[in-house]
């Protein structure tokens, strides 16, 4: 008579994963604890940014990769100096981390490929290259950190397009955005009525924020990028957003939050007293409402395009008589122009970074824009002369290429900013903010600025996302083809 044995019952592994969880989370909490109340009483400054990085580490893993990235979009603005970089160099590497581990735990997809991949990579080699004519320590030093902020950008951008995928995740980018937006507005109106003073010590300093009379008058306000040209390009393509948001929101909650929103928008674009970006919207508006022209309604066209004329007028009115800043209009009146088209304060600025770029034509002078003998040290104010001077003609050639290819991804293949698609949809404002970026960029040049280069590549990579899902679960997948639009806009459309 044999023995029956009754089979032995494997272990619960959920079980055991979800104790061992837990006793690492109360072991994480005592010991964070602990040195929170040590160095609350005894504080030791390399100590604390040690335990806060574990703790935002902590929390970063405990978030989908996307909300991850949104909370990434939150800070880009403000950025403080640490001895390795700034620090979103340091959470641009801290997420990039976290996405390697969670891809090869399986617990995200893999990275996805770009377009652009060819000219990104070209104009990283030609980065390296250029540094054979770095001439001496002080600029390599300096050159060293812009191609070290370059390359961020560049992994900032991968694990952008890596980890939005969805409908979903391209909306709440872009909300992220908006709220980031809100928050560089707000920075700017505290500067326009403080011009001159430190709002946070070390992060948030405006006392190069001049003006006339005591700063009561010509205040021309840059914000968290401390740029008035380059705060009044992110008011452009942020108000491009904002309108396109405001066309497909779904309640008067939302349209009221929007307008309100765009307003702002608009004044803050207005205390920057820059010229150039309204010059490019003159010319990227037009170019929306032709791309949009079937689904036009004559009344509310008409009635719109009145009130935007009596908004920027009451705008101007309200900035240049109440507030510490200036008339732009009045600056767009004394506009004068050389050559039949180079603005007059252009014209010298593109002549001697013109000539700056013939001296190393291949390679160029290196990532760091040095003083030159023979040249004025003055910035080129043009970002295609910028790039030539830094890194030669082949590479402002690679540049090129990545403008033109993201042009390319944001061929729209719907005419109707409502469409059920969202993403497809958008690459219709996403082509206007290109254009918009584009022109501007004739003028100013973005790479001179450390802080304001991120929200460049942050909209490369927002537009290089919105084409991948088009293609994926948009238009060009085959969904949401003839798709009719949810209840509540069918409604306001009739």
């Amino acid at each position: 008579m044999g023995l029956i044995t009754a089979p032995l019952r494997r272990p619960d592994l959920g079980f055991l994963r979800g104790l061992v969880g837990r006793v690492l989370e109360l072991v994480t909490i005592v010991t964070s604890g602990v040195l929170l109340g040590t160095q609350y009483w005894n504080p030791n400054k390399r100590v604390i940014p040690v335990v806060v990085v574990l703790l935002v580490f902590g929390v970063a893993w405990r978030l989908s990769m996307s909300a991850a990235i949104n909370v990434l979009v939150f800070v880009l603005p403000y950025p403080k100096g640490t001895v390795f970089g700034s620090t979103n160099l340091a959470f641009i590497l801290m997420l990039f981390v976290i996405w390697l581990l969670r891809i090869s735990l399986k617990m995200s997809p893999p990275a996805r490929s770009s377009p652009i991949n060819i000219p990104i990579f070209g104009l990283v080699l030609w980065y390296i290259l250029s540094f054979y004519n770095v001439r001496n320590d002080f600029a390599l030093e300096r050159a060293l950190q812009n191609f070290e902020l370059f390359l961020a950008c560049v992994l900032m951008y991968y694990m952008v397009i890596s980890n939005v995928r969805t409908q979903r995740d391209l909306e709440r980018l872009h909300v992220a955005q908006m709220i980031t937006a809100l928050g560089a507005f707000l920075v700017a109106a505290w500067e326009a009525r403080h011009a001159g003073q430190v709002l946070i010590p070390g992060l948030l300093d405006f006392s190069g924020t001049t003006g006339h009379d005591f700063n009561t008058r010509d205040v021309r306000v840059g914000g968290s990028f401390r740029d008035y040209e380059l705060l009044s390009e992110y008011c452009g393509l942020y108000f491009l957003l904002g309108a396109f948001l405001w066309l497909r929101s779904r309640s008067n909650t939302q349209r009221a939050l929007l307008t309100a929103f765009v307003l702002f928008n608009v004044y803050t674009m207005f205390t920057t007293v820059t010229r150039g970006v309204f010059f490019a919207l003159m010319i990227v508006i037009p170019f929306v409402l032709f791309t949009i022209r079937r689904r036009l309604n004559p009344v509310r066209f008409m009635t719109a395009a009145a009130a935007i004329i009596v908004l920027a007028l009451s705008m101007n009115f309200l900035v240049a008589r109440f507030t510490n800043s200036g008339d732009l209009f009045q600056r767009m009146g004394e506009t004068r122009v050389v050559h039949g088209v180079v603005p007059e304060a252009r014209a010298k600025p593109w002549a001697n970074a013109w000539g700056r770029a013939l001296v190393h034509p291949i390679i160029g002078q290196g990532p760091y824009y040095d003083e030159m003998p023979g040249y004025e040290f003055w910035w080129p104010h043009n970002v295609y002369l910028f790039v030539a001077n830094i890194v030669g003609f082949p590479g402002l050639l690679f540049f090129l290429l990545i403008l033109f290819g993201l042009f390319a991804m944001l061929r729209p293949v719907v005419d109707d900013l409502r469409h059920a698609s969202y993403a497809d949809a958008f690459l219709i404002v996403g082509r206007a903010q290109w254009l918009m970026f584009c022109l501007n960029e004739v003028k100013i040049d973005f790479l001179r600025n450390q802080n304001y280069t991120f929200q460049v590549w942050l909209m490369f990579s927002t537009w290089t996302a919105a084409y991948l899902v088009s293609r994926n679960e948009g238009v060009r997948a085959g969904f949401h083809t003839g798709a009719p639009l949810p209840e509540p806009q069918q409604r306001e459309a009739a």
